[in-house]
């Protein structure tokens, strides 16, 4: 039993580790790009879910509503730092929007000015491995 455990350890580790890796690869020229990604990518319907779902593989829940953006950001990696960083420019905390409200309703809301895309840009961007140098 205690090696069953080992191993879906390891294998939850390296799935995590390949996730991490795919968000490293995946460049968002802007907020708003980003935030359209997380809408489509995420949907349950979308064909390749639909094959993650019959391999037993695990597939993330759909991120519609502030909600759901929300509880897809709480987990440490690059979704949680972009929108620490769109949270601090807008001055937004969890509660800036209601739960239900859908994101793209809102779309417009993650426009950011000229100064601030530049720097999330230097974050999305960074060779060196993008969004590594801010700090939460």
């Amino acid at each position: 039993m205690i090696e069953n455990d080992d191993s879906l350890a390891v294998e939850f580790s390296q799935l995590q580790d390949e996730n991490d890796e795919l968000g490293d690869k995946m460049l968002f020229d802007t907020p708003e790009i980003w935030l359209e990604y997380k809408v489509r990518a995420y949907q349950p319907d979308l064909e390749i879910n639909s094959k993650l779902k019959k391999r037993r593989r695990e597939v993330s829940e759909s991120i519609n509503t502030w909600g759901d953006l929300i509880n897809h950001t709480r987990r440490d990696g690059i979704c949680k730092k972009r929108f620490d960083f769109l949270k601090r420019i807008k001055r937004w905390n969890e509660k800036s929007f209601e739960d239900y409200t859908n994101l793209l309703d809102i779309i417009d809301q993650f426009r950011v000015d000229e100064g601030s895309l530049n720097t999330w840009r230097e974050h999305e961007y960074y060779s060196e491995g993008k969004w590594k140098d801010y700090a939460i």
